[in-house]
């Protein structure tokens, strides 16, 4: 969360959790700070102790879904006229109703807290081998649609560039631990934080430099096709190799095939040009050669995806 956002009434909150709960927050927890530490649009944040274990309650602001209600009703009617005046003339497939339908999905699983509980689970299960990502673990018993109970996990947030340096974490290392992090989340898992923010992505000290995700309100999903598609468009800008990028557009659904893709390819490969001269001075500086880079046995599907991102976080 970010902390611009005013918070709403500390009494509110606490009626809101009582409400959730079925009991007083005395039967419930040894400690809970009415004063939230963190406030963004959706909801706030209350630290709390319980059973032992230093704990945070996110709170949603009350009222929230009868807003929703009110404004993807108006949405609605908007996608069902763009659905009937729209020509379609350059052969895009647009389907207006299921484009609001799937963002209206997405918005009421944002604010149903037993969704985001799941998220972080997946998320966490996904990352389970990686030292260097950290997810809050939550609390299911204390947890329903409209309040969430999560391990409390402070960290610096990652745009702090001072205080990062003061914690001694190596911040190139923490550059491509993120980089890392997020093709492993679309390319291996596709199923990715969609909402990192620097309120939602801190560092720790542990191990080094640890990142933390927060808030998984907002998650994305690729499908399998699409996943490759970004591989192979990955992979093409970097070989340079600007037939390879268009083709995997095109199987993305990002561009329609035409007859004479002459002019967009000539675009795209003078982009691609661009790009390689910025990426030479950092090539050379690892050393990367062709050996190095270079398949020594026939692999797996599965392998030449983890190597494909290998080349990609050493970009």
């Amino acid at each position: 969360m970010q902390d611009q956002v005013p918070p709403f009434p500390s009494e509110t909150a606490v009626s809101i959790v009582e409400e959730e709960l079925g009991a007083p927050l005395d039967d419930v927890f040894e400690r809970f700070d009415v004063e939230p530490i963190a406030a963004a649009s959706l909801g706030q944040v209350h630290r709390a102790r319980l059973k032992g274990e230093e704990v945070v309650v996110k709170v949603q602001r009350p009222g929230l879904k009868d807003l929703f209600d009110i404004d993807l009703k108006n949405l609605r009617v908007i996608a069902e006229y763009l659905q009937k005046i729209d020509p379609k003339s350059d052969g895009a497939k647009r389907d207006w109703v299921a484009i609001y339908d799937e963002c209206a999905s997405v918005l009421y699983q944002e604010i149903d807290y037993t969704q985001e509980a799941a998220n972080a689970e997946l998320f966490a299960s996904n990352f389970k081998d990686m030292d260097y990502v950290k997810v809050p673990t939550i609390f299911w018993e204390y947890t329903t649609p409209q309040i969430l109970t999560m391990e409390y996990v402070p960290g610096i947030k990652i745009n702090r560039i001072q205080s990062l340096d003061e914690l001694g974490v190596d911040r190139k290392r923490l550059g491509r631990y993120a980089v890392e992090s997020y093709l492993e989340q679309i390319l291996s898992h596709g199923f990715f934080h969609a909402d990192p923010h620097p309120g939602n992505i801190a560092v720790d000290d542990v191990n080094g430099g640890r990142l933390i995700f927060y808030d998984f309100g907002m998650m994305g999903s690729i499908s399998p096709n699409i996943r490759e598609g970004l591989l192979e468009a990955f992979y093409g800008i970097y070989e340079k190799d600007a037939d390879k990028v268009l083709q995997a557009m095109v199987q993305m659904g990002v561009l329609v095939p035409t007859g004479d893709t002459t002019a967009v390819r000539r675009t795209a490969q003078f982009f691609l040009n661009s790009f390689e001269e910025r990426l030479a001075a950092q090539r050379k500086e690892r050393e990367i050669t062709t050996q190095e880079l270079g398949f020594k046995k026939p692999l797996s599907k599965e392998e030449k995806i983890e190597k494909k991102k290998q080349r990609l976080a050493a970009i």
